[in-house]
């Protein structure tokens, strides 16, 4: 296994790329380096995105080796979306604001663009999402911002389990999931 180290905001560019459900960081770098469909020397390297610390958003690109020779994914496009979340671990996670970041950060993953039109959502006094931490901490001083991993959001994490699953639902519905998809969200938190 190998480590690539990468700044954030190239991180933060490759992420944003995202153009359908389940594409992972190797099929993304593929595209925009136009090398897809290519055939690899004896192994194809498949790239994990990992969040090092809840706290510190450094991301890590991990490159381990898969026995394949050629690159070919199946269309995500028709799958569930709850496919590409991990339960267990989220479940494992421990407490609900890891599981809240978590799961928001796998809506992030079934795409981008819908996530940024649907992390607008306001309190009365609060800003909920932003790209810019010090954006929140300057509409309350207790809000608790947090890095949404594998993506450019941070989210106030200072809210009740309740208000966890509301912000949960109101992007999962502005993203277009189905009911019973968003009841399965909102029961991991």
């Amino acid at each position: 296994m190998k480590t690539i180290e990468i700044e954030e905001d190239l991180y933060l560019y490759i992420a944003s790329q995202t153009k359908h459900i389940g594409e992972s960081a190797s099929d993304i770098l593929r595209r925009l380096l136009e090398v897809d469909g290519q055939e690899l020397p004896e192994e194809q390297a498949v790239i994990v995105v990992e969040n090092k610390d809840e706290d510190n958003i450094e991301q890590e690109l991990v490159v381990e080796a898969a026995h394949t020779a050629t690159v070919a994914e199946a269309d995500v496009s028709d799958s569930d979306p709850l496919d590409y979340f991990n339960f267990a671990e989220i479940t494992e996670a421990g407490s609900s604001t890891k599981r809240f970041l978590s799961l928001l950060s796998g809506l992030y993953a079934i795409s981008g663009e819908q996530f940024a039109k649907a992390c607008v959502l306001k309190g009365s006094k609060r800003e909920y999402f932003s790209q810019d931490k010090d954006l929140l901490l300057a509409s309350g001083k207790t809000s608790k911002p947090q890095a949404i991993p594998n993506s450019p959001y941070w989210v106030i994490t200072n809210t009740n389990t309740a208000r966890k699953r509301h912000i949960l639902q109101h992007v999962a519905s502005e993203m277009g999931l189905q009911e019973f998809q968003i009841e399965r969200l909102c029961e991991a938190v």
